[in-house]
């Protein structure tokens, strides 16, 4: 899994230039932040590392930004020297599905240099749908049929046939527990849209980005929508 990789490997900063076919983002609103104590599971995962965690107001809908909103959990490893401090860096360990709360601490555990940590409030989040944002769940067990649309080993035809039968209903599945109307709206693109909506909420002018394996995905999609307020993204594949 992802999370395992080591962060001493040399990492590169990608340029993103590619375009996303998605709906315009309408200007991130800026909301005061109040950090206080994290929930008692990011608590014990990031010990004994100390977070503090807040929650951001989203829209649901980008496209109809007046309508309902969820909030956006994340967590902040402050910079210990002010003097050094240049920004935050928000963070996401790929997946996706899981959640990114407790990572700061993770990477300090593996060793994140202190002229990181130095230099950013390190932020971690549970992006829209996951964890303590806002939870979609389609009920999936451990025991159930579903692991993938496209079989691993797809023999022939009839394999990929039978295969959609079980994806569809997943997708029933996913449906009926979707009561909020939710799962339309967990787009990459509006992910990107909720990080800079924490950029705002943050009082920065730009946001600095580190992605692992979808993570590297969603950093470009941040970069393409917002290039204007994308700093130094760094994307490992």
């Amino acid at each position: 899994m992802t999370r395992h990789r080591s962060v001493t490997r040399n990492l590169a900063v990608i340029g993103v230039a590619s375009a996303l076919a998605v709906v315009p983002a309408a200007a991130a609103v800026a909301t005061q932040v109040a950090w206080g104590a994290c929930p008692e599971d990011v608590v014990a995962e990031a010990a004994p590392s100390q977070l503090d965690c807040a929650t951001v107001p989203v829209p649901v809908d980008y496209a109809d930004p007046a309508s309902s909103e969820i909030d956006i959990m994340i967590s902040r490893l402050a910079s210990k020297n002010p003097s050094k401090r240049r920004g935050i860096l928000l963070l996401n360990p790929g997946g996706p599905g899981g959640s990114g709360l407790a990572f700061p601490a993770f990477l300090v555990a593996r060793g994140l240099p202190a002229s990181v940590t130095d230099s950013y409030d390190v932020i971690g989040m549970d992006t829209r749908g996951i964890g303590h944002s806002a939870p979609v769940s389609c009920g999936f067990t451990a025991d159930g049929p579903y692991l993938g649309n496209i079989p691993p080993y797809a023999a022939d035809d009839a394999a990929v046939v039978e295969r959609a039968k079980v994806v569809k209903g997943v997708a029933e599945q996913c449906a009926r527990n979707d009561r909020d109307g939710h799962l339309r709206h967990l787009t990459t693109a509006n992910t990107a849209r909720d990080l800079d909506r924490i950029r705002a909420a943050l009082g920065e002018e730009k946001a600095n980005f580190l992605g692992f394996s979808y993570g590297s995905a969603l950093g470009a999609a941040y970069a393409s929508l917002f290039p204007e307020r994308a700093d130094r993204i760094v994307l490992d594949r």
